[in-house]
């Protein structure tokens, strides 16, 4: 039952969100594809469960579930074969693009890195034969075909709308597979209740971060990024409208007035001046989704992740501790950001990135290494240097965008 109730909470958030991306773009989504991708995740849970444990197990001494990825393999190579999919249009082809190879390598590279980083701060015990036999092959074979195969192509064909980016057509259809695998491995259900790890959904602060700031206490948060996502999700989308359309030298005036407050009022709570707020929570969650509310809009005028804003509400409003806060973040700034991104692009915003490839690709390149650096300082500098380091970042901030000039 709880395996049930799980993906049914996956599909509610597949559907649900598709359909608000459907509603916003109508001529450029098709939603007969969108229900044909919720089937394809059903039904390769239904595979990787044995129906639910309906199905008798083959394999009964096995530590691996051989016999699920099996299934569920067999189950995608015979839908990528059906004339709506095909081989090649499902990406399942020995092909490849001449000269590819220059761009696979360092994303190869990137991925090696990643999980080197993994292996050093999360070392496990020796592994069995047929635990190294299953990680080698059955994860990739069966998940790869079916997520960046049959899944993505469905999604892509329920999004038909493009960005042209670094040379790469994104849509809507990548986002979401990408967001479903994640879901994959941080969203279920047990216990009574759904259980969801925010951080799994996060990409390069996900390894240093955990590294300091475990799952296990971070899990017990989820609602309050719910709280805020409410909010921050429809003010990303009102921000980055507003922006397109409209002069903000007064708009930054009154940002940067925002930061100095939130400056003061961080470094007051951790000299004890200023307590976190003591709210029912009846009240909590309305003041979460207003607070959410306007860190979007922020967010998306200003081209931050909102972490500044989004740290100390955290702090203030749900008596959490900095660093905890500062991994909330996370899980709250990457789709806050990614609504802001696709309203963007509907205003053909994008022709600065692509003018100034090289500046996006370095300053790429610093962030992730920047969150790397800073995931693993959290681990060693204590909130008496975090809170303070913090409101200075703010009141700089603040400077910064009192100065600005730029008509939007």
């Amino acid at each position: 039952m709880n395996g049930l109730i799980g993906i049914a909470g996956v599909l509610g958030l597949l559907l649900v969100f598709g359909g608000l991306i459907g509603v916003t773009r109508p001529r450029l989504f098709a939603h007969k594809w969108l229900t044909a991708a919720a089937a394809l995740v059903l039904l390769n849970d239904v595979m990787l469960t044995r129906a639910y444990g309906l199905l008798p197990q083959l394999l009964p001494r096995a530590d691996w579930n051989w016999q699920g990825k099996i299934m569920a393999l067999a189950v995608t190579l015979l839908v990528a074969s059906l004339p709506a999919f095909g081989w090649s249009r499902s990406g399942l082809t020995v092909m490849q693009v001449k000269r590819s190879w220059a761009s696979c390598v360092p994303i190869v590279l990137l991925y090696a890195f990643f999980f080197v980083v993994i292996a050093h701060f999360f070392p496990s015990g020796p592994a069995s034969r047929e635990t190294i036999a299953f990680q080698l092959t059955m994860p990739g074979l069966e998940e790869e075909p079916f997520y960046r195969g049959i899944l993505l192509f469905a999604l892509d064909r329920a999004f038909l709308g493009r960005a042209k980016f670094l040379g790469v057509d994104w849509g809507w259809g990548a986002v979401l597979s990408c967001a479903l695998f994640g879901l994959a491995h941080a969203f279920g259900y047990s216990h009574g209740s759904f259980a969801f790890d925010p951080m799994t959904m996060v990409l390069t602060a996900l390894p240093a971060r955990l590294a300091a700031v475990p799952l296990s206490s971070l899990t017990p948060h989820w609602p309050v990024v719910v709280n805020l996502l409410a909010g921050t999700l429809v003010g990303a989308w009102a921000g980055a409208s507003w922006a397109v359309r409209m002069r903000t030298s007064t708009l930054y005036r009154v940002l940067a007035g925002m930061l100095v407050l939130i400056a003061v009022a961080l470094y007051a709570g951790h000299t004890g001046t200023v307590q976190p707020l003591d709210l029912p929570t009846a009240a909590r969650v309305p003041v979460g989704v207003v607070a959410g509310l306007s860190i979007g809009v922020v967010a998306a005028v200003m081209g931050v992740a909102g972490g500044e804003l989004l740290i100390p509400t955290t702090v203030l409003l749900y008596a959490v501790d900095i660093k905890t806060a500062g991994s909330l973040s996370l899980a709250v700034s990457l789709p806050t950001m990614l609504v802001a991104f696709a309203r963007y692009s509907r205003d053909g915003s994008f022709v600065a990135l692509r003018e100034n490839q090289r500046f996006v690709a370095l300053m790429a390149g610093g962030s992730v290494a920047g969150t790397v650096v800073g995931g693993l300082a959290v681990g060693v500098v204590p909130d008496g240097v975090l809170i303070p380091l913090l409101a200075v970042v703010l009141l700089v901030s603040a400077r910064k965008v009192w100065g600005h000039r730029r008509v939007l």
